[in-house]
């Protein structure tokens, strides 16, 4: 696997959108720190106070616009998957919070439930991480565990 550098990271737009702005590059636990950047990216366009539609409208762009320099990032590097790579991790983490309450304590719900399904990767999110080698496979993996904590979320929303 090729190592991705900082001075990679600031050759190419898609590099730097693909490692989250560089922070994909901390040594320990990037995608963590993918989702926090999540959290801040949501929670800054969130205080706009913009219509809902409007928030996933651009957090649908910024899933395609991810989605290529994934694409680019992989055919330079000849990678699958690098764990420098954590735009899948930002945009699931602002995908998956339109969908719930901004208060603290469910944004935090959100973000412990995001991560416990990304790093353990129960089925299919597993099979769809293993299957698939393309930028279109780093998004959907996360995107499949969107869905998946969304769900859960709105069942235990239900039952308080």
């Amino acid at each position: 696997m090729t190592n991705i550098k900082l001075r990679d990271v600031f050759s190419h737009p898609a590099f730097f959108l693909a490692t989250g702005f560089g922070i994909g590059l901390i040594p320990y636990a990037p995608g963590t720190w993918g989702s926090l950047l999540g959290i801040l990216l949501y929670l800054a366009l969130h205080s706009l106070g913009w219509m809902l539609i409007w928030e996933l409208l651009i957090v649908l762009l910024f899933f395609f616009l991810a989605l290529m320099a994934c694409n680019v990032t992989i055919e330079k590097f000849g990678i699958s998957d690098h764990p420098a790579l954590v735009i899948d991790e930002t945009v699931a983490m602002m995908l998956l919070l339109i969908t719930v309450p901004t208060s603290s304590i469910w944004v935090i719900i959100a973000f412990l439930t995001f991560r416990i399904l990304d790093i353990f990767k129960p089925w299919p999110i597993s099979i769809i991480d293993a299957k698939i080698k393309s930028g279109l496979g780093v998004m959907l993996d996360d995107l499949v565990a969107v869905l998946i904590g969304g769900f859960l979320i709105f069942i235990v929303r239900q039952l308080l």
